[in-house]
């Protein structure tokens, strides 16, 4: 493979000032990279919040993560299985229901036979619930707890189809998982708990919660692209916290560089994070042989994208986007070997729906980046890099 080289700020400005310079104030970028012997954060833009105070834009600054929440259901997931359900990935959805253990799921039968497995791996049959909600109740109670969603699950007509035989991007699916991980043992608290206990305290990400803790006063005001001129949003997702698990996370790019390292099994081993670096194999390899419409095979949560020409070692990715707010982590595929990833990136906005070639603006940023690291030129042609077909 060539040298791996980091990318110049002139690479960086490039890439971003054509949004930057066009687009209203209050908008900003971070690019995070890692190599072999770099790493680096790169800021561009600005920030202020809802009521016009200029808001920092640096490592500390928050971002809402939304689906990109889900490589983190599925290593908290992966880790509780370890140590308490060791065969959780062959094990379905009625596994976890009152009808089998104390204090299980009330939910419709019709979900008993979903395995686990599908939940993370996009191939449970729960709805492609992105595009046209089918997974809510008529009148959706506000908040939307998860209280709110069992009950729902346990009166709907709602049908899985296809389980385990077909690609489909479903929010609902890593919501039903996070109320599922917590009863691998009775003894065990809810999710939003495990997660900081589990992963983010021994990682030491002190800056990554749920986005119901969030002060608004410190939080950037976020922009949609999906009208014209763009519109500032309201932060947040109508049916948090019941999907915490999909989309809830709210994170630092001192934190994401965090996350990226670990999952490019850059974290030194120590007692608290070996058990950690383990599951990387697990969640970063297929658990399937469907794949996506783009080719794409499928682990726990990642996306593990093909080698192409344009990206000739193919990738390990995740993306997110929900009103206001645009996130893509990345990086060269690693899992299964004895080195770590030799580059990764990871890209923050405060906007959504801005599209670049065809394809979210942050996912074209992020892989021009890893071409560009891997000694490459960023083609404006981005027909084959890997495809985001699930938001949120």
């Amino acid at each position: 493979m060539s040298k791996i080289v980091p990318p110049t700020k002139k690479i960086l400005d490039s890439l971003v000032d054509p949004f930057l310079t066009s687009q209203p104030k209050g908008l900003a970028f971070v690019i995070g990279y890692v190599g072999p012997s770099f790493e680096d954060i790169y800021f561009k833009g600005n920030l202020a919040n809802q009521f016009g105070k200029t808001i920092t834009l640096g490592r500390d600054t928050r971002f809402e993560l939304a689906s990109i929440s889900k490589t983190f259901t599925a290593t908290l997931s992966a880790a509780l299985g370890t140590q308490y359900q060791t065969s959780w990935l062959t094990q379905s959805i009625q596994d976890y229901t009152a009808n089998v253990i104390p204090g299980g799921l009330q939910i419709g039968s019709q979900f008993d036979n979903i395995p686990l497995s599908t939940l993370l791996s996009y191939t449970s049959g729960l709805p492609a619930d992105n595009h046209t909600v089918t997974d809510l109740p008529r009148l959706v109670p506000t908040p939307y707890s998860p209280a709110g969603m069992l009950g729902y699950l346990n009166m709907t007509s709602l049908q899985p189809a296809e389980t385990g035989s077909q690609y489909t991007y479903s929010n609902l699916a890593f919501a039903i998982m996070a109320q599922i991980a917590p009863l691998f043992d009775s003894a065990l608290p809810d999710f939003n708990t495990l997660l900081s206990e589990v992963v983010l305290n021994p990682l030491e990400m002190a800056d990554t919660f749920f986005f119901e803790q969030l002060s608004i006063d410190d939080f950037a005001l976020g922009y949609t692209y999906a009208s014209s001129p763009a519109a500032a949003v309201p932060p947040g997702w109508a049916v948090l916290s019941a999907y915490d698990g999909a989309g809830g996370i709210v994170s630092s790019p001192k934190d994401m560089m965090i996350w990226l390292r670990f999952n490019m099994g850059l974290i030194e081993k120590n007692k608290k994070t070996k058990g950690l670096t383990a599951l990387l194999k697990e969640t970063q390899t297929p658990q399937t042989t469907v794949k996506t419409r783009g080719g794409d095979q499928l682990g726990l949560g990642w996306f593990l994208a093909p080698a192409t020409s344009k990206m000739p070692l193919g990738s390990v990715w995740k993306d997110g986007e929900i009103t206001g707010t645009n996130t893509f982590i990345t990086f060269l595929p690693w899992a299964g070997t004895d080195t770590p990833s030799e580059a990764g990136v990871f890209v923050l906005t405060n906007c959504n729906a801005l599209e670049l070639g065809g394809i979210e603006v942050v996912s074209a940023i992020a892989n021009d980046v890893l071409i560009t690291m891997q000694g490459g030129t960023p083609s404006p042609d981005k027909s084959n890099y890997p495809r985001v077909f699930g938001r949120q």
